[in-house]
């Protein structure tokens, strides 16, 4: 069994205080590149961050231009990576050992023309989102037993490395959040950070539990930038934001995320409704505000205190409003003004 010298050890070590030391999530993959160099000879590496089987971001060295839909079609039947999915528990395999030596290299063949590599040792991270895989490769010479044990060593706290990345990535649009909730989705639609203010919105706005996904409202105004359905001039500037109207109140949204980033960072933010929007229906600003509160369920007697007036002063505000609105309840008068709020919020 391969053991590590006092030397390698000391070497390992110094390796991961380095690897632990803070990183942007943007400059991950050169870092932990730099890193490998330093452990283990090989003439090529890959880096792949893979979601729904979709290359969401890879890092190559030397470098070349992928072809990545092909990797996209390739990457589960593709042998090597079928081989890590199924063992995924274990330590780093070494290619030779999988006894498929032809089938990859006829495999990588149709992915990675240029690099004609037969040996590989490398691992993948397929229980979290994005999918995580690290490939170290050679073109002569086998990896050794002491290269896959400290490449086993290195596996977890690349991993926790990885994901403290991430954590500084989210962290950084908290600054634009503050007395607002703040949440990152992945490409999944999993949600992976979020503030309590931004949970405790979702579970109001939406009605039922948002700790995992992303309510479908949010997913559909998301995939409008992603299909690219705004206007083709206006494509650099920032989404207009998502509203619904909850009561009295609205839940605004806007995204911190490039039109086509690998994850979504929200802001969230409560705004109270302006009745004044009401004024709109051809009603004046006492009738207003008087229409609007009828919308919350108040009786006249309710709205009288909140706006310092007698109930038969209500009374005949109502009057008023309904021969305007031209319906004949109060409670068609309500959904005049709910309908009316809706479609200004959108």
């Amino acid at each position: 069994m391969a053991r590590l010298r006092h030397s390698e050890v000391e070497a390992l070590s110094q390796i991961l205080l380095e690897l632990y030391s803070p990183c942007s999530y943007a400059d991950f993959p050169v870092r932990l590149f730099a890193l490998l160099r330093r452990c283990f000879s090989f003439d090529f590496f890959d880096y792949h961050e893979i979601a729904n089987n979709r290359n969401e971001r890879n890092f190559v060295y030397p470098e070349y231009k992928p072809r990545v839909g092909v990797f996209e079609a390739y990457v589960h039947p593709h042998c090597t990576w079928t081989a890590f999915a199924r063992q995924r528990a274990q330590p780093p395999l070494p290619i030779p050992d999988l006894s498929i030596l032809g089938e990859r290299q006829r495999a990588d063949f149709r992915v990675l023309p240029e690099s004609r590599q037969n040996y590989q040792l490398g691992f993948t991270v397929s229980d979290q989102l994005p999918q995580l895989g690290i490939a170290l490769n050679r073109l002569n010479g086998d990896f050794s037993e002491k290269d896959r044990l400290m490449f086993g060593l290195l596996k977890p706290h690349v991993v926790r490395a990885f994901n403290t990345s991430k954590l500084v990535a989210y962290f950084s649009g908290v600054g634009e959040a503050v007395d607002q909730g703040y949440l990152v989705a992945d490409a999944a639609w999993r949600i992976r950070f979020a503030t309590s203010k931004a949970s405790r919105w979702l579970q109001e706005y939406f009605g039922r539990n948002q700790n995992d996904f992303l309510p479908d409202l949010l997913k559909d105004w998301l995939k409008q930038r992603r299909s690219k359905t705004l206007n083709t001039s206006k494509l650099s500037s920032p989404l207009e934001e998502f509203s619904m109207l909850g009561g009295s109140k609205r839940l605004l949204v806007r995204s911190l995320s490039p039109l086509k980033g690998l994850e979504f960072r929200l802001v969230l933010r409560e705004a109270q409704v302006d009745a004044g929007q009401l004024e709109a229906l051809g009603l004046t600003k006492r009738e207003a505000e008087v229409l609007f509160w009828v919308s919350q369920g108040k009786r006249n007697s309710e709205i009288g205190l909140i706006l310092g007036a007698q109930p038969r002063t209500i009374t005949k505000h109502i009057e008023h409003i309904l021969e305007r609105l031209s319906v004949e309840t109060r409670t068609a008068a309500a959904r005049v003004a709910i309908d009316h709020l809706t479609r200004e919020s959108t």
